[in-house]
């Protein structure tokens, strides 16, 4: 199951708006992310939030590419990189470098 960070805006999200209705509280909005990553398959790690308020930076996890595509749109996220434990990556130079 691979590994990704995203950068989220604070309150654009149509998704993230309609879930968190008049409360406009972090907590509010953190389960809201929460919500809607399970909704699209995958499994949040944590959610920090930048001193500003402004930004969260959410740590999940996904099993798919189609998965990862859906949490990004909907949670309208930026910045997104993904991260690989150093067994996974060896496996995918390995392949790249053999064909497969």
């Amino acid at each position: 199951m691979p590994f990704s960070w995203v950068k989220v805006p604070s309150g654009t999200s149509p998704k993230i708006r309609a879930c968190m209705g008049d409360d406009r509280s972090k907590k509010k909005y953190e389960v809201c992310v929460r919500a809607i990553i399970d909704k699209d398959g995958g499994r949040v790690e944590c959610v920090w939030f930048e001193q500003n308020g402004k930004w969260a930076h959410v740590n999940f996890w996904y099993d798919t590419d189609e998965q990862l595509k859906n949490i990004i749109l909907d949670l309208e996220a930026e910045g997104q990189t993904i991260l690989l434990s150093a067994e996974e990556l060896d496996e995918f130079i390995a392949a790249r470098t053999t064909g497969d």
